[in-house]
């Protein structure tokens, strides 16, 4: 199964992109400044794309649950 990650998920384009893909049979993992960092899932994740932190987080994230993209859509 082809895994992509949309960051900018929460609203607008990045969110038809996130459904579209999912139409597609594709694993989303949907990653935005607006989701509670605190009501993290293994499909939906906080991050700010301005902090080197929260990058960071996110892609330790991927690497503990050995999670390799095929798609990055920011």
């Amino acid at each position: 199964m082809k895994i992509a990650l949309i960051i900018g998920a929460a609203s607008g384009i990045g969110l038809g992109i996130s459904n579209a893909l999912r139409k597609k049979e594709i694993h989303v993992i949907d990653a935005d400044i607006a989701f509670n960092e605190s009501e993290q899932t293994s499909t939906k994740r906080y991050v700010d794309a301005s902090c080197e932190t929260s990058i960071t987080n996110l892609t330790e994230f991927f690497r503990k649950e050995s999670i390799q993209l095929d798609y990055l859509i920011i």
